[in-house]
């Protein structure tokens, strides 16, 4: 598997082999229809500070899934016009 990893350009990426620690955080509204998840993978030695980086993620996207988001005036090329309207936030923990 790691000999199949390739980096954004395409080349072959130096990758030390050897054993890998999954790391997975996930919650679900009270009904069950959304879910947050983060996921990361690292060698043994970097497992302290993957955790770390892996609960600053979610919080960051537990944060943007909890708020309301206003209405913009920006206008995206190739989004279409319901981008810039009012949201309610996708996910509720309050529930």
């Amino acid at each position: 598997l790691l000999n199949t990893l390739v980096n954004p350009n395409k080349k072959r990426a130096a990758h030390k082999s050897g054993p890998r620690v999954e790391m997975l955080i996930e919650t679900l509204t009270s009904d069950g229809t959304v879910t947050a998840a983060c996921e990361r993978i690292v060698q043994p030695e970097n497992s302290q500070m993957g955790l770390v980086t892996l609960l600053k993620e979610f919080m960051d996207l537990l944060s943007v899934m909890t708020t309301d988001h206003e209405a913009t005036k920006r206008n995206i090329p190739g989004m279409p016009d319901s981008f810039m309207e009012p949201r309610p936030r996708l996910m509720d923990l309050d529930d």
